[in-house]
């Protein structure tokens, strides 16, 4: 459970607007803060807004699961391997998320 983030996503704007509705405590751990009730893009920041969200836009597009591997540098200097899985749940079959 400490690993997940749920987002609640607004298609009516395009590119969708993921709003984070989630307490997740790594993410608060590597970001300072769970975000909860903020844009994603927001959230993250500028820099890596080209990075990340267009992973979670084809998410939202194609309605399917989306799994990446990213090689990040840790504080001490040493490769981590950042492993995602997003994955799509929708309240109704006719939303896209």
């Amino acid at each position: 459970m400490a690993d997940l983030v749920y987002y609640t996503v607004d298609t009516t704007q395009s590119p969708p607007r993921l709003t984070i509705e989630s307490n997740g405590t790594r993410m608060s751990s590597a970001y300072g803060d769970t975000g909860r009730g903020r844009y994603l893009d927001e959230y993250i920041g500028p820099k890596l807004v080209p990075v990340v969200m267009p992973v979670y836009h084809q998410c939202v597009e194609r309605r399917l699961p989306v799994y990446t591997i990213s090689n990040i540098d840790d504080i001490y200097g040493r490769i981590v391997a950042y492993e995602r899985l997003l994955l799509p749940f929708s309240e109704n079959a006719a939303s896209p998320m």
